[in-house]
């Protein structure tokens, strides 16, 4: 009796599940792109957030490297960092293998001081960041703002390839393409931004101006109910009309 109960239980889940297959196919491949997109420059540095911990002695805060696209900065990259003091640590004799000695830091207490002396807090901050490797530049004030302008700008990763996502709805009569414009960088590929296009049938309305009829959502499926395509290369196949590259 308990078998035939967990046979019908099982029959039952694999029914659902084809019932979902059905009706929300997902599915996907990527595109070598023709004409690689290239990202601007990150040319600036700004202070987006400082908090100041008085009770522990340390100081956070957060940089964006920024472009500019469009007319408009933007962030490129964040990173935070966490100025603080460190006690004086005396080396434990019980320990023969280490020398745990290490002399009191006082950081955040000298940039305080700054402070309290009438040093503006990005000021330091961006001091700070000018200081490191790749980070020389200029600080000014733009726009009522601090700004760091980094005399050799940082280049971004051109985008090189589409990640083709196809996601058919048969519910709902579409078919849903999103392709994810990537770049590679560290080794891994990572999303620039989002493309999407919608393949649905539509019949014209007559009260507005134009043919609005369509059947694409319906000649999308057919070529692969009938025409022997894959739902990942047919995808990849509309999407290379908008995005022109090579199919992998």
């Amino acid at each position: 009796m308990v078998d035939v109960v967990r046979k019908a239980s099982t029959l039952a889940s694999l029914v659902v599940i084809g019932c979902f297959a059905l009706t929300a196919l997902v599915s996907a491949g990527s595109v070598l792109l023709n004409t690689p997109e290239v990202r601007p420059d990150m040319t600036r540095v700004v202070v987006t957030d400082t908090s100041d911990h008085p009770d522990q002695q340390a100081l956070s805060y957060m940089v964006s490297i920024q472009y500019q696209e469009g007319g408009v900065w933007k962030q490129g990259k964040n990173f935070a960092r966490v100025v603080r003091n460190m006690a004086a640590v005396v080396d434990d004799p019980l320990t023969t293998e280490i020398d745990e000695t290490q002399a009191a830091l006082t950081t955040y207490t000298k940039l305080m001081n700054k402070v309290v002396a009438g040093v503006d807090l990005d000021q330091i901050i961006l001091d700070r960041v000018k200081a490191k490797p790749g980070f020389a530049g200029t600080i000014s004030t733009i726009d009522g703002q601090l700004v760091l302008t980094l005399t050799t700008p940082r280049v971004r990763p051109d985008v090189t390839r589409m990640k083709v996502r196809t996601h058919i709805r048969s519910a709902e009569g579409k078919a849903y393409l999103i392709g994810e414009m990537q770049y590679r960088e560290g080794g891994k590929w990572k999303v620039h931004r989002k493309v999407k296009k919608e393949l649905a049938d539509k019949t014209d309305d007559p009260a507005t101006p134009g043919n609005e009829a369509s059947t694409a959502y319906t000649d999308f499926k057919s070529t692969m109910d009938g025409g022997g395509k894959s739902m990942e290369g047919r995808g990849m196949d509309e999407m290379v009309k908008d995005h022109p590259g090579t199919i992998q």
